[in-house]
């Protein structure tokens, strides 16, 4: 027998967003910590090789053009690359005559979008963070950018998902998601500190069904698809990009399931360099299995 989809209210729904928010914020002001430590360390050797650079026509030369170039890289604005694949997935919810297994696979329009973005300190060549959610459609993007002549850092995340309660008393759920994506990252920073990172995974979160209170994140997965310091760029597009994970699971609890991906970038104080991280994805489902 077939249980009707779970459903909750509005404002069950602001309340897991606003402790999603809660929990970005908290995370961001963590990894703050790790780039100024590294900013100072990078800034240090760059402010050696400027000194040595000084006296040096020819080199005064290469540096100004390379200042013009992330002036005008700023002025360009975001290349967000191209759109990513679009796919229909049929949905599918089916559980065995004695209960001992689900199969369903969830598709857009989905329970609900969820997009935050932040952005630390810096004067008024300010950064632009931009995250979208679509639940009706699946599609998601997040766009962020850095040109700034002060430390800055900024971050953004999106998802959409499900709810889902198991039949089970003690079970394992399998969670798997096939989106497409695209993707332009890039780093110009010749003379200054420029990181730009992405991820993409799979998150679970577990609510209690008497009280509904949130009890635990039980999967947490960020599988990193950039991670970039040097002055670089990248772009292309994956047609299927894989993920899965796995969680315990019981009739007592119900479980918030969604494929979520986030991006951030920073700069180090000094000639303005520019730092970028765009990823566009589309999410046809999101299947589980419950066994």
């Amino acid at each position: 027998m077939t249980k009707e989809p779970l459903k909750h209210s509005e404002s069950f729904l602001m309340q897991s967003k606003a402790w999603l928010c809660k929990l970005f914020q908290q995370q961001s002001k963590e990894k703050e910590v790790l780039p100024k430590d590294r900013i100072e360390t990078t800034e240090l050797s760059l402010n050696l090789l400027r000194k040595l650079a000084k006296d040096d026509d020819s080199l005064q030369k290469k540096y100004f053009l390379a200042k013009d170039k992330a002036i005008q890289l700023a002025k360009d604005g975001i290349d967000r690359g191209s759109e990513p694949r679009k796919r229909v997935d049929k949905p599918r919810d089916d559980t065995s005559s004695d209960g001992t297994w689900t199969v369903r696979t969830f598709t857009p329009p989905y329970d609900w979008p969820f997009h935050w973005s932040t952005a630390s300190r810096g004067n008024e060549t300010l950064p632009t963070v931009e995250a979208t959610a679509g639940a009706k459609t699946g599609d998601m993007a997040i766009a962020v950018r850095n040109f700034s002549d002060e430390d800055y850092s900024c971050d953004a995340t999106v998802a959409v998902g499900s709810f889902f309660q198991p039949n089970q008393s003690n079970a394992t759920m399998h969670i798997s998601s096939q989106p497409s994506i695209s993707y332009f990252y890039e780093v110009f920073a010749p003379v200054a500190h420029g990181h730009a990172h992405a991820f993409m995974g799979i998150y679970v979160g577990e609510h209690s069904v008497a009280t509904g209170k949130f009890e635990g994140a039980v999967v947490d997965q960020k599988i990193n698809l950039w991670d970039l310091d040097l002055s670089d760029r990248f772009s292309g597009g994956i047609d299927v990009f894989s993920l899965t994970a796995s969680t315990p699971v019981d009739n007592e609890h119900f479980y918030e399931v969604w494929v979520w991906a986030g991006g951030d970038t920073e700069v180090g104080s000094f000639e303005f360099p520019w730092v970028e991280s765009n990823l566009k994805f589309h999410v046809p489902s999101i299947s589980i299995f419950v066994q």
